[in-house]
């Protein structure tokens, strides 16, 4: 089982999304806990590599127990979602990897979006009071 950090970034009514370039399915940032690694300085590391910004961890909003087929290959992890905000955050945020793209998007516009874990679509404007969580298979 691999484990995973992300961070729900909700500024101006938008969530902070990323995909990568050559894929459709975009998700929320973050990534693989390294060995060694708390989740939490994993998230901090990973917004630091892939958006260039300090993110500053509010409290975990969910854990996912995620398992999925991707590229035929069934992955099962184990995912930590923190709320962040983001010193000194940029009018537009913008990938330091070539590979990822980033944007905000509105709850409407998430309605055309392949979101995964699909399970946090309806609760990304709505947090709940302590930490959920969440079975995916």
């Amino acid at each position: 089982m691999q484990a995973r950090a992300c961070g729900v970034l909700v500024q101006d009514s938008k969530v902070l999304l990323q995909r990568k370039c050559h894929e459709a399915i975009s998700a929320l940032p973050g990534g693989k806990v390294e060995a060694g690694e708390t989740t939490e300085a994993a998230l901090v590391r990973e917004w630091r590599e892939e958006l260039g910004c300090e993110a500053v961890i509010i409290r975990t909003l969910w854990i996912v127990d995620n398992s999925f087929v991707h590229d035929g290959y069934v992955i099962r992890q184990a995912e930590t979602y923190f709320e962040v905000v983001v010193k000194d955050a940029p009018d537009a945020f913008v990938a330091k990897d070539a590979n990822l793209v980033v944007r905000l998007f509105s709850i409407a516009e998430m309605a055309e979006l392949d979101f995964r874990p699909q399970i946090l679509r309806d609760r990304l404007f709505v947090f709940p009071r302590e930490t959920a969580h969440l079975q995916v298979s």
